[in-house]
């Protein structure tokens, strides 16, 4: 995806908050179908293809574990902010998504091991002749509701004076920035 989006924007992308009870280590769970909650804005890791098919390498690592373990998944598209909400509240049994390992997070969820990893980025609209913070000063900076990259964004506001308008899923949070808003 080539566009360029205004946002304070990074993912520790982990293997996120699978929380399943599988039984004794080494056990196999018995046909159990497990309800998985993601946001299929983030391409490549999960997205809807065109036939509007969850796919991406979240959900291949997914649908892999689940062969290996003996188990079913269902595949419900919530939204980031929502899955990890539902999980917490007990109305999902894991996440898989992209999701930054927090000391806060660690506190919530079980996480799998990370296998991939990036960092907070700054992305504005082609065109744009910001290149740095300061330059943000009485701008409004688009942030995905309820990830690490919004909490950072946050934190740096009131230093580099800009406002935050919040989105809960990317689509609308890019489509904001390139329309200019």
């Amino acid at each position: 995806m080539k566009q360029k989006v205004l946002t304070a924007f990074g993912l520790l992308v982990a293997f996120a908050t699978i929380l399943f009870c599988l039984g004794l280590p080494g056990s196999k769970a018995q046909a159990k179908t497990y309800q998985i909650g993601t946001d299929v804005t983030y391409p490549p890791f999960e997205f809807a293809n065109k036939q509007n098919k969850y796919v991406g390498i979240d959900i291949d690592i997914m649908k892999a574990i689940a062969k290996e373990e003996g188990f079913k998944v269902n595949v419900k598209p919530v939204g980031f902010n929502a899955a990890v909400q539902s999980v917490q509240s007990g109305q999902l049994d894991g996440i898989i998504a992209g999701m930054t390992i927090t000391p806060q997070r660690k506190d919530k969820f079980d996480f799998g091991t990370p296998y991939y990893k990036t960092g907070a980025v700054m992305a504005v609209k082609k065109g744009s002749d910001i290149t740095s913070l300061k330059q943000l000063k009485g701008k409004k900076v688009a942030l995905k509701t309820g990830t690490a990259a919004a909490d950072y964004a946050n934190s740096l506001k009131k230093k580099y004076g800009f406002k935050t308008v919040t989105f809960d899923d990317s689509d609308n949070m890019y489509q904001d920035v390139t329309t200019g808003n």
